[in-house]
C-alpha cells in the first residue's frame, strides 16, 4: 500500500485495501489502511465510513477519533470535531494532535478561549507535562500572539528542557526579535537573538539576524564576526557569501558586495540572490552582466516568476516583443495574479490580440480595483 501511495497509484491501493475489507470487514488494520487510502483519494465520506467502522469495534480507538475529528474540521463541523478531540484527551491528556485539533475547532466556531481553558486545566492539574503548554505556545506563535506564546513556552521548558521546548523558545524569540527590529528597537532585538545564541551558538538564522542587527546599529566589525561564523559553519554553500554581500552593500562597498554575490551565484542559483544581483547590476548600468544573470537564472530555475518577469521587461525594453510576451506568459502560468504580468501582456496584446488584451486587463482590474 505504501508503495502504491508513494507512486500515486491510489486506485491500485484502494483495490488492494477493499479486498482486505471484503475478507475481514471488522479488522481495525484493514479499515485504517482503507481509510488512509480514501483520504489520499480525496474521498472523505468513504474515509469517514472506514474510521467509524473501527469505532464500532473499539469505541475508544484514539487514532480513529483523531482522524474523524480532522475530517470534521475540514468539513467545518467544529463542534463535532471538538467533541472528538476532547474524548481523546480524556484518555491521553498530553496528545498534541488532540490539543491542536481542539484549538483549531475553537478558532473555527468562535470558542477559542473555551478551548484554551480546557488545555489550561490540563496544564494546571498535571504540573509535569510539557506537551500541553508546548502545544499552546506553538498555537499562539502560529497566530502571531507572541506574548502568550512566550508565556507557554516558558512553562514548557521549565517542565522539561528538551529539543522541542528549546525550539519553541528559540522560535518565539526570533519572531519577537524580527518585530522589534521592524520597530527599530535594535538593542532589544539583539538581546533576544543573543539569548538564542546562548542556547544554540551555531543557530544559522540567529547568527544571520545578529549580523543584520549589528549592521543596523552601524557596528560593522561585530556584524562581520557573525558573518565569519556563518562562513565557518557553511564553507561550501552560497548562503554565507550572500550574507557577506548584504553586509558589504549596507556598508556602501558595492564592489565587495558584487564579489560576494558572484561567489554565491557561482555556487548555487536562487531567486532571492538573483533579485539582489540583478538589482545591483541594474543600478550600476551594467546591462551585459544583468542580462547574463537573467539568462543563467531562467536556465537554472525555468519557472521562477521573478526571473521571467525581469527577463520579459528586459526584452520589452529592447523592443523584442515576441520574446517579452513569451516570458510574461510564463509568469502568468505560475502566478496568474501577478499584476505586472497582467498589465504588460494586456498592453502588448492590444493590437495583435485585442480580445486577450481585454480579458487580461479585466482580470487585473478585478483583482486590484484600486
Amino acid at each position: 500500500i505504501d508503495v502504491y501511495l508513494v507512486q500515486g497509484d491510489f486506485d491500485a491501493a484502494a483495490s488492494q485495501t477493499q479486498s482486505w475489507i471484503d475478507d475481514e470487514p471488522d479488522s481495525i488494520f484493514n479499515n485504517e489502511a482503507a481509510g488512509v487510502v480514501a483520504i489520499r483519494q480525496g474521498n472523505l465520506e468513504q474515509a469517514r465510513t472506514y474510521f467509524t467502522n473501527i469505532l464500532e469495534v473499539e469505541a475508544n480507538h484514539l487514532q480513529s477519533n483523531l482522524t474523524l475529528g480532522r475530517l470534521d474540521l475540514i468539513e467545518g463541523k467544529y463542534q463535532d470535531a471538538a467533541e472528538k478531540f476532547e474524548s481523546v484527551l480524556e484518555r491521553q491528556i498530553d496528545s498534541s494532535d488532540a490539543i491542536g485539533g481542539l484549538l483549531a475547532a475553537g478558532a473555527g466556531n468562535g470558542t477559542e478561549e473555551a478551548s484554551v481553558a480546557i488545555v489550561q486545566g490540563i496544564i494546571d492539574r498535571n504540573d509535569r507535562l510539557f506537551v500541553p503548554p508546548l502545544t499552546l505556545a506553538q498555537y499562539f506563535l502560529a497566530t502571531n500572539r507572541l506574548e502568550r506564546a512566550r508565556e507557554y513556552a516558558d512553562i514548557a521548558i521549565a517542565r522539561d528542557n528538551n529539543f522541542f521546548t528549546e525550539t519553541a523558545i528559540i522560535d518565539v524569540s526570533l519572531a519577537d526579535a524580527g518585530l522589534r527590529r521592524e520597530a527599530q528597537n535594535f538593542t532589544e532585538a539583539l538581546n533576544l537573538v543573543e539569548g538564542v545564541l546562548d542556547l544554540q551558538e551555531n543557530h544559522i538564522q540567529a547568527l544571520t539576524m545578529a549580523a543584520a542587527i549589528n549592521s543596523d546599529l552601524n557596528d560593522y566589525d561585530q556584524a562581520r564576526t557573525y558573518v565569519a561564523r556563518i562562513q565557518s559553519l557553511m564553507p561550501d554553500l552560497p548562503f554565507p557569501h550572500e550574507v557577506a554581500g548584504d553586509l558589504a552593500l549596507r556598508e556602501g562597498d558595492t564592489r565587495a558586495a558584487l564579489a560576494a554575490y558572484e561567489r554565491a551565484w557561482g555556487m548555487g542559483v536562487s531567486g532571492n540572490l538573483g533579485v539582489k544581483i540583478h538589482d545591483l547590476y541594474s543600478q550600476l548600468g551594467r546591462s551585459a552582466d544583468m542580462n547574463r544573470v537573467l539568462l543563467e537564472w531562467t536556465q537554472a530555475i525555468p519557472d521562477d516568476a521573478a526571473a521571467n518577469l525581469l527577463l520579459g521587461m528586459n526584452y520589452e525594453g529592447q523592443n523584442r516583443i515576441d520574446d517579452a510576451v513569451n516570458q510574461y506568459e510564463k509568469v502568468y502560468l505560475t502566478e496568474p495574479d501577478n499584476l505586472i504580468a497582467l498589465n504588460n501582456l494586456a498592453w502588448l496584446y492590444q493590437d495583435s490580440r485585442p480580445e486577450r488584451a481585454l480579458e487580461l486587463a479585466s482580470q487585473a482590474a478585478e483583482l486590484y480595483p484600486d
